[in-house]
């Protein structure tokens, strides 16, 4: 009876999933598909596992999300392979097929490797002719050196200087390649030292549009890891070579990236900027997938606004009668000079954050956090010791990352903030996914996860079970 009822829950979360997309409230939809997936793995229910998988990957794919939706239709075929449903492994590939198209343009790096004549690239200069028996020695060489990467978890070899361009060409394409394959498969850190070596190749190559490329895939492994600000840098630094190629459907989608991003980060002015940018440009190359995608996140945007607007409302009525009541502070420590010089420090911690100037960013963080103390900014203390909290994460220094998320936490509950404490037992569950230890990242994303419940937060909920997904494919 209890297998029934659960399987007519899965049904229920699919096909409340499909209306609410019809009805163009697509982040409800992705929670009843969610919700359909969480109940089909605990059951192991494998049609429905590899539906639910598959209907994630659309709403993902409908935002222009490409490197999730990839992901999630990667895991359907996964699934329907078990089960041998042709129609959907069909369906799935077809879709990553037009997604690779669609998010780098690359072609795939096995045909370049393996040197098909239709899809072959040349290189600029000319490869002085060499003996048969010198090439295939030669050729020995270079996948001796390839295997050996493999064989040392991808460890840095020297580089051999007698390489042509050809063969690094062909090198950092593998790179990339083994690169895509460990962030599907979850292992983002891995991901992201193969993208950075190919991005080292790809720099002394002078290959400006595979530069780009490659820092856009950065920023989607960046993205994964929960490394917001490094994921907007690779953006950004993408998006300048973007512009010099005069590649308009590069630029829409990077805007679209980093809208994505803000809106993780719930800063939907930044987002709607970056959505309003991309529209722009698929509007004057009249592209009308990207302009349907556009709208559609800009309507997202616009559905929960009133809402927000709303909860402000309430909170600052809220906060204004805790000041009448409070404790009233001397006025050389409440004036305006004091915050300003603060939020300034706090400013430079992060530029110098972004620079990747960590030590300097560490100590800018301190001062701000010393002079909103004197001022009693609960508030503003707690987004700095995160801020502090993520220096330490990027340093991987794990144990003091948790112990400022926590002290954040302590500082949320007494705010009564629920949401900003979600937030940051989100960002806590990053860390112990970074530190492998995946038992404590689900305990930590499922706390997150009944807050973002409890306050029917659709955003919230989709951040975390996506994070909970890409946490249980590792374990």
């Amino acid at each position: 009876m209890e297998g029934l009822k659960a399987n007519i829950s899965i049904i229920w979360g699919l096909k409340s999933g499909i209306k609410a997309y019809n009805n163009d409230d697509s982040d409800k939809a992705l929670n009843y598909y969610f919700h359909a997936l969480k109940i089909s793995r605990r059951l192991n229910n494998k049609p429905f596992l590899g539906a639910s998988y598959y209907n994630i990957g659309l709403i993902y794919d409908s935002w222009g999300d490409y490197e999730n939706a990839i992901y999630y239709f990667h895991s359907a075929i996964k699934i329907w392979k078990d089960i041998g449903f042709v129609t959907g492994i069909r369906k799935a590939t077809e879709k990553i097929e037009n997604l690779g198209k669609l998010s780098a343009g690359l072609i795939k790096p096995k045909q370049y490797i393996m040197g098909e004549k239709k899809k072959k690239v040349e290189p600029e200069v000319k490869i002085v002719k060499e003996e048969k028996k010198e090439k295939e020695i030669e050729e020995v060489k270079r996948k001796k050196i390839i295997t050996e990467k493999k064989e040392k978890d991808f460890k840095e070899v020297e580089e051999d200087k007698e390489k042509t361009i050809l063969e690094k060409t062909r090198d950092a394409y593998e790179l990339l390649r083994l690169g895509e394959e460990q962030h599907i498969n979850g292992r983002h850190k891995t991901a992201s030292i193969l993208y950075e070596r190919a991005l080292k190749i790809f720099e002394v190559l002078n290959e400006h549009k595979m530069i780009s490329i490659t820092l856009r895939k950065i920023g989607a492994v960046n993205r994964s890891l929960g490394h917001y600000s490094k994921a907007l840098d690779a953006y950004k630094k993408s998006m300048d070579l973007i512009e010099y190629l005069d590649d308009k459907k590069g630029m829409g989608l990077v805007y679209n990236n980093m809208a994505h991003i803000h809106l993780i980060m719930e800063e939907d002015e930044k987002a709607l900027e970056n959505f309003q940018k991309a529209l722009e440009i698929y509007r004057g190359i009249n592209y009308e997938k990207g302009i349907e995608i556009i709208l559609r996140n800009i309507n997202r945007i616009e559905k929960t606004k009133q809402v927000k607007i709303q909860k402000e409302r309430e909170r600052e009525s809220e906060k204004k009668a805790e000041k009448r009541l409070a404790y009233r502070f001397p006025e050389q420590f409440l004036s305006k000079e004091k915050k300003k010089e603060a939020s300034k420090l706090r400013k430079l911690a992060k530029s110098y954050q972004v620079k990747g100037n960590f030590s300097k960013a560490m100590e800018y963080y301190y001062r701000s956090y010393e002079m909103y103390n004197r001022i009693n900014e609960k508030e503003t203390m707690s987004d700095i010791l995160v801020n502090i909290g993520a220096l330490f994460r990027s340093w991987e220094k794990y144990e003091e990352a948790i112990e400022y998320y926590k002290f954040a936490v302590r500082i949320k509950e007494s705010l009564d903030d629920i949401k900003g404490k979600a937030k940051v037992l989100t960002f806590i569950g990053f860390v112990y996914q970074s530190w492998k230890k995946y038992d404590k990242a689900l305990i930590s994303f499922n706390k997150a996860l009944e807050i973002f419940e409890s306050l029917n937060d659709s955003r919230g909920i989709n951040w975390v079970m996506n994070n909970i997904e890409k946490v249980l494919s590792l374990m």
